[in-house]
């Protein structure tokens, strides 16, 4: 019989596999909807199509909101166009529908649970550029004082940024900020290749620079900043630091994942598993959500759910270092849930 003190050392033992994996890799038309009641909850089902394509429009952000404008529940679209989101707490809903590129479009819905209503079409059409676009043109200013040596020396440092020749990248990217001092792109990628030399005071200062150079646009110095600050365990610098980046772009997975990680190196669970599924959400695809969520059912004592959380992982990455340690903490968890099943089952002995 497992003792209350040996119960909770085990769970700490597995608890404490990490596995926060600080990935740096930082590397639409019709939608026709129909609600269906199952029991006493609505759900909205449907299909998003791009406007004059045939082919079904992927990831699109479809958001069911009270009349009131209340997001009530977002999802995207699968690889089959479809989307589903749950339709509660209310008889009448605005379904929207945002993808950039396309004007927004949205349609009042009324649900009547256990019936079914007629098919919703809301039809996106692309966005017409206007002349003298006050973002468009910002842009264009900051890209035309670019002199044409420093492009040139920067093009050269991402071609051996790419090859691995980190060193040799640096240098080049170092003639760009030379010649051109607001280059905050250059020094991005300067922060980018200290990073991969493991250094990383020199990473954090070429990441500020292109932050304070940019005014806080340039989001992707902003997630890279976040998730070196992760790395060395400053996690409510890093929180700062995120949160500012997701104001500014909160459709990117990017930022989402590396707050997720954030709070999680915090104890806010409940807080790292909302900023998880707004990963899921984006990128269902990517691994080291799953792994993120597994820390956090771990932590929690849900094996159950940290169990199938490493295994979506594992299905998509099999191999690899992560991979490797993703089984052990996976048999260890299972060890664990084992003793906890076999204490709760035991048989009584009546003396």
């Amino acid at each position: 019989m497992l003792s209350g003190r040996n119960k909770s050392r085990q769970i700490v033992k597995v608890a404490r596999y990490g596995l926060t994996c600080v990935a740096l890799a930082l590397a639409c038309g019709a939608a026709q909807g129909q609600f269906s009641a199952r029991g006493l909850h609505s759900t909205i089902e449907g299909s998003v199509l791009i406007d004059g394509e045939s082919q079904p429009a992927a990831k699109v952000r479809v958001d069911v909101k009270a009349l009131g404008g209340a997001t009530m529940a977002s999802t995207f679209t699968d690889s089959s166009g479809r989307f589903e989101a749950p339709a509660e707490g209310g008889d009448a809903f605005i379904v929207s529908v945002q993808q950039q590129g396309y004007e927004p479009a949205e349609q009042r819905v009324n649900v009547e649970v256990g019936g079914g209503v007629p098919g919703v079409v809301i039809t996106l059409h692309k966005v017409r550029p206007i002349p003298g676009d006050s973002e468009g043109y910002t842009v264009s200013v900051h890209d035309l004082k670019v002199p044409g040596k420093a492009r040139r020396a920067y093009d050269k440092g991402l071609a051996l940024l790419q090859k691995k020749d980190f060193e040799g990248s640096l240098a080049r990217f170092k003639e760009a900020t030379d010649d051109f001092s607001n280059y905050y792109e250059a020094y991005y990628q300067i922060g980018l290749a200290n990073l991969e030399l493991r250094r990383g005071d020199a990473a954090e200062h070429a990441l500020q620079r292109a932050i304070d150079l940019s005014g806080g646009g340039y989001v992707n110095a902003e997630f890279a900043l976040g998730a070196l600050l992760v790395d060395r365990h400053d996690y409510v610098s890093a929180e700062r630091v995120l949160r500012r980046a997701i104001d500014v772009d909160a459709s990117s997975w990017k930022g989402h994942m590396f707050l997720g990680q954030a709070l999680f190196g915090q104890n806010r669970l409940a807080e790292a598993e909302k900023s998880a599924r707004e990963v899921i959400l984006r990128r269902p695809d990517l691994p080291s959500a799953y792994i993120l969520m597994a820390n956090i059912h771990i932590k929690r004592q849900e094996f159950v759910l940290g169990i199938k959380d490493l295994d979506t992982f594992l299905s998509m990455k099999p191999t690899g270092p992560t991979s490797d340690q993703a089984r052990a903490v996976r048999e260890a968890a299972e060890r664990v849930m084992t003793r906890l099943q076999a204490n709760v089952t035991a048989p009584q002995v009546a003396y």
